[in-house]
Formats: structure tokens, sequence, C-alpha cells
């Protein structure tokens, strides 16, 4: 999710914080009494694709840019200006996806940068597999608790002017498979082509809804359920 704050209004990031906490605490509360820990977990964050090309630069929070005061940069990170902690923001959202203890965890905009942060985060890697489609600046990303992935990652291509693809794959929970996607559909201006990269995602999910036959040329056995987060 993206917090977002007027150009006029200063919200402090311990405002912010308290918030999100609250929020986070009453939702877990509901899923904890909703939800089987015998169910598949599964969470999808969109984190920022800031940096692009460019390898975005380190927050240096001892020292103040420019004579700025605290609040002035508070205010100058929460407009986006390029002197936000990407590394930082980067290993919150890897906080959240292991406190989450999510089965599967996809992500939209990663970039080269946040992937590497990701790769190389010990506990992430211990536990999860790793899958990316980024192509140009920015792309998708899966992470998939290790044991339960039973069919290979796949990118299914779908028409778009800002290379937009579809990650799948195939999960066992519970002796039940599903099959799980992301994708990070057009940007801006783009609804009739979001609605054909829906299309085509719809198709994908309902491919694996067949019933199984065996053979030399088929080994995808049918899925209970499809699952896609974008």
């Amino acid at each position: 999710c993206h917090l977002w704050a007027h150009h006029k209004t200063y919200i402090s990031p311990r405002a912010i914080s308290e918030r999100y906490t609250r929020l986070r605490s009453f939702f877990s509360s509901v899923f904890s009494m909703t939800t089987p820990t015998t169910s598949l977990r599964v969470v999808t964050y969109n984190v920022w694709f800031f940096g692009g090309f460019q390898k975005p630069p380190v927050f240096d929070k001892k020292n103040s840019i420019g004579g700025k005061s605290e609040k002035e940069l508070a205010m100058m990170k929460l407009s986006n200006i390029n002197t936000y902690d990407f590394e930082e923001r980067m290993n919150a959202v890897i906080q959240e996806c292991l406190k989450c203890d999510a089965d599967v965890v996809c992500l939209q905009e990663m970039t080269h940068w946040s992937k590497e942060i990701f790769e190389k985060h010990k506990a992430l890697a211990s536990n999860y597999e790793f899958s990316f489609d980024i192509q140009g600046r920015y792309g998708i990303g899966m992470l998939v608790r290790k044991g339960i992935r039973v069919e290979k990652f796949q990118v299914t291509n779908m028409r778009s002017y800002m290379g937009r693809n579809l990650l799948h794959c195939v999960v066992m929970k519970n002796s039940k498979r599903i099959h799980v996607a992301t994708a990070h559909f057009e940007s801006l201006s783009n609804a009739k082509l979001r609605r054909e990269q829906l299309k085509t995602a719809n198709e994908v999910a309902s491919s694996y809804k067949k019933p199984w036959i065996p053979s030399i040329l088929s080994s995808v056995k049918g899925c209970s359920a499809s699952i896609l987060c974008g």
C-alpha cells in the first residue's frame, strides 16, 4: 500500500507509524479469527520502483542535507524526493513479509536494486525460493516457501507497452494444488489494455482448472483454486 500526504500538510513519521501499527493490529486480529492456520497464506506488495536504472542514493540519517531541519527532511521523504532511504524501505517490506509468515509473497514494481536486497537477505533466502521478471526499469517477483512449489515458475507474456507479464506457479497445501499468479497491470490511461491483460490472466488460471490427463505432452494437474495478485 502507499501512504500519501498533501504537500502542504506535515504528518510526522511517528504518526504514520502509529496509524499503520493500529491498522495492522486490527487486520491481524480479524484474519487470525477467520483464517485457519492450515490455509495457504498469500500476501502482495507494490514496493515502489524508485531508482529505476540508477541505484538509489543512501539516505544519511546522521547528517542533515544542506542544513535542513528534521521536519524539512521528513517532508522531503513524504514528498518522494530522491532522499528517501530506499534500502531501509525494502528491508521494512522484508520484515513485514517475515512477520506475516506467508507461504507466497507477490511483489510488484521490483527493480534490479530491490531484487538485489531481497536476494541477499539471509532469512528470506533460507525460507523462500525466488523468481523475478524485470523488464526494463522494474517488474514483478514471487517468493514461495521452500518445499511447497510443485510446478516450475512460469512467465506468460501479455500484450503490453510497458513490459508487463504474468509470473505464476503451482503450490501444494494440505494435498490441494493451488495456482498463484502475479502481475503489474498496465499503468496510466490504458484501461482497455488492462482488461485484455486480465483476460489473459484469467485464461491462464482457467487452464489450470482442467482435469489432469496423463500424457507425454502434459504433466499439469488440475488445481482446486487460482489466486491472482496485482
